[in-house]
């Protein structure tokens, strides 16, 4: 009887893995609030991989694109991160600034910050997203968003939302 219990028990950690806040501060040079949620694979292989993760600065809303590998290239302010929802809805999230193609190395680890509107986190939260665009001076890269991801996407948003809702921690 104790047998399922303790296979339970170790098996929880791994349940753990799922969507969660990274990060919950306040700077204490700046003062604004810093939250960071766990990043969603969308492609992962040995030498190349891309994933998702939300945050926001202050007032400001972010969906973070991380990797590792080829890359997605140099990203202009003008380059976009667009989500299409099953809906047909379309969101646009806006690069924060230029940032050249990383060089060098044998594993190229890259992030990019997009802003987006509150308003748009909650619909991602809502609504299963089926397409991620990504427009890059290379061109656009398409990425299909399986079922599995398009629910921890949604997810991403649920937790994002409620911790911005919540009080923020005291300053240290």
């Amino acid at each position: 009887m104790l047998k399922p219990f303790f296979v339970a028990l170790l098996l929880s950690p791994l349940w753990s893995l799922a969507q969660q806040i990274k990060l919950n501060e306040v700077d204490g040079f700046t003062g604004e609030r810093h939250i960071e949620t766990s990043i969603v694979s969308l492609q992962a292989a040995y030498t190349n991989g891309m994933g998702i993760s939300l945050s926001t600065v202050g007032d400001h809303y972010l969906v973070n694109i991380v990797g590792y590998g080829k890359g997605i290239g140099a990203i202009r302010k003008q380059d976009f991160v667009y989500f299409l929802m099953e809906d047909g809805l379309i969101l646009t999230a806006t690069s924060i600034g230029n940032q050249p193609e990383n060089e060098g190395g044998l594993t190229r680890v890259y992030q990019h910050h997009y802003l987006v509107r509150m308003k748009d986190l909650v619909d991602l939260s809502i609504k299963k997203t089926r397409v991620i665009r990504l427009t890059t001076l290379a061109g656009n890269l398409d990425i299909t968003v399986n079922k599995k991801n398009a629910k921890d996407i949604s997810k991403l948003g649920t937790i994002l939302i409620k911790e911005i809702k919540k009080t923020a921690p005291a300053q240290q």
